[in-house]
């Protein structure tokens, strides 16, 4: 009788030992499949804390290209676009706090193959930008190129103006000699007179003879010769006839004369005469005169009368 009673006794403990066991298996296995979980959970974590940091530095490379102001063709536009749309959308992905393992392997793939094209997109626009430094240092060099030949021009316009004002002050004519001869004129059957006097009251009538000196830069023409003749007192004496002959001077005023003519210039420098009449109103004393031609002086005489 107390064997069977030990017997049933150990036999209970033996089962209980087993369920005690069973469950100290089963807290274990409960334990380590939490701290898997736990330890999944902060990997996944992670990896997204990573992929969203990657597609801001992506998103970031591809916002400095519209800095470089570069003339973007339509097709690298587009492509632009296209990066960006798909950042956004791997940026909205991850935001599902319920993305799978497998959804978040895909979304790291995608991730990897979007860096190396937004990196061979990068590569295309920096060798864009580098054309773009190379034509504005060309347009640089050219346009320094330009400027210095403008300026070269320019000295070389203004040595033109010089070497022309040269020549032609080189061309102007200057008087060598000016002789005036006074006569009293008179007609006798139809047949005119002249004696020469230097008398007041007699004469009526001024020859002026010049020549110029040899200038073989001046051509050969007609030129215009404008007297200007000032009585003792410095009077200009006027014209004879109808009209006033009158040039203009280098200022362009306008200068009143007593007498014009015209020659024709020969560098064979003969001497030139043009004979002015005159009434019998002369005054006593000296007059002078001087010659123009192109609005400026070029020679003078003198002449005296008593």
């Amino acid at each position: 009788m107390d064997t069977g009673i030990k017997s049933g006794t150990s036999a209970t403990i033996y089962i209980l030992l087993g369920i005690i066991a069973l469950l100290l298996a089963g807290n274990a296995y409960l334990f380590l499949t939490r701290d898997d979980a736990k330890s999944n959970l902060i990997t996944i974590r992670e990896e997204k804390a990573f992929l969203r940091q990657e597609l801001n530095k992506l998103k970031t490379e591809l916002d400095k290209v519209n800095s470089l102001n570069l003339d973007l063709s339509a097709e690298l536009r587009t492509r632009q676009a296209q990066l960006k749309e798909k950042i956004t959308q791997l940026q909205e992905a991850l935001q599902n706090n319920k993305l799978t393992a497998r959804q978040l392997q895909q979304a790291k793939s995608e991730v990897v193959g979007l860096r190396n094209y937004v990196g061979a997109y990068l590569a295309e626009i920096g060798s864009l930008k580098k054309q773009k430094s190379k034509l504005l240092a060309e347009n640089e060099d050219l346009r320094s190129k330009v400027d210095v030949e403008q300026q070269r021009n320019r000295e070389l316009a203004t040595r033109n103006v010089e070497l022309t004002e040269k020549i032609s002050e080189a061309a102007l004519l200057e008087t060598e000699k000016v002789h005036i001869i006074t006569f009293y004129s008179r007609m006798d059957d139809g047949r005119e007179y002249e004696d020469q006097t230097s008398r007041a009251i007699r004469a009526n009538k001024l020859r002026i003879e010049f020549s110029f000196y040899p200038n073989q830069v001046a051509e050969e023409g007609e030129r215009e010769i404008y007297f200007r003749i000032f009585d003792p007192n410095g009077k200009l004496l006027e014209a004879i006839g109808n009209g006033t002959p009158a040039f203009n001077d280098p200022n362009g005023e306008s200068v009143a004369c007593t007498a014009k003519t015209t020659i024709f210039y020969s560098r064979a420098n003969p001497v030139y005469a043009v004979e002015l009449p005159r009434e019998n109103n002369l005054e006593k004393g000296l007059y002078n005169v001087h010659l123009f031609t192109s609005g400026r002086r070029i020679g003078e005489g003198k002449f005296s009368l008593r």
